[in-house]
């Protein structure tokens, strides 16, 4: 994510609206330098010590699993060992992320096991706009009234994502608020702690806004999603 030259439009278009910009499609070198500077501060020591917690618990329920799918003196059936990999990865995305698990590697059925594919085809939805030969224009559209438009012809899967994502971060900074007075030792620190607690070096004052988490959110998750289908 780094450069010291100007990048491309192409992460223009991924904006959703104009109010989310995320470090990773802001294409100002100083404004994208500062961002990063700002998001390197949720990317320390404390932070991914936290989140090596939220893994092993995940991997410990994932062997669990495992163990009692195939706990039998007879051969058990095939398994398809990348797909259950990807549902731990995935929920592991979803804990440290969002703030709470997809749980799509349980058995029971949740409406939260589709986000994964919502986010496949929201990607699927905006990525040729991006390599469109015609996207300078679409991106002095996309505040003019493009942006509402996509909105309401996306997939309902984008729809879907994009409703999961404003109720995880509702749910996400309202946690947060409960817990202010807790010891530290007793409040949840993901990944989403640190960006809610992130403060400016100079003002002391918190950095993101609502709208801010939600885009900054959206932005590690997809990053983590598209790591893992590399």
């Amino acid at each position: 994510m780094k450069a010291n030259v100007r990048r491309s439009p192409f992460y223009t278009a991924l904006k959703r609206n104009r109010n989310e910009n995320t470090t990773i499609d802001t294409v100002d070198v100083a404004e994208h330098a500062q961002k990063r500077k700002i998001l390197n501060l949720c990317f320390n020591e404390r932070s991914l010590s936290a989140a090596c917690k939220f893994i092993a618990d995940h991997v410990d329920r994932w062997n669990e699993l495992m163990l009692d799918e195939i706990n039998t003196n007879d051969w058990s059936s095939p398994i398809d060992l990348g797909k259950r990999i990807e549902e731990l990865v995935f929920d592991v995305i979803g804990e440290i992320s969002f703030g709470r698990s997809f749980n799509i590697k349980e058995p029971e059925e949740n409406p939260l096991k589709q986000v994964p594919h919502c986010i496949e085809n929201y990607m699927l939805f905006y990525y040729p706009f991006c390599r469109s030969p015609f996207l300078g224009a679409l991106n002095w559209l996309k505040p003019r009234g493009l942006d509402k438009f996509f909105d309401l012809v996306s997939p309902r899967a984008v729809k879907q994502y994009n409703e999961f994502l404003q109720d995880s971060v509702m749910r996400r900074i309202s946690l947060q608020q409960e817990q202010a007075s807790k010891p530290d030792e007793e409040k949840r620190h993901d990944l989403f702690h640190f960006l809610y607690e992130a403060r400016d070096p100079d003002t002391k004052q918190r950095i993101y806004n609502e709208t801010d988490l939600r885009a900054e959110s959206n932005m590690l998750g997809m990053y983590f999603n598209l790591l893992l289908w590399l």
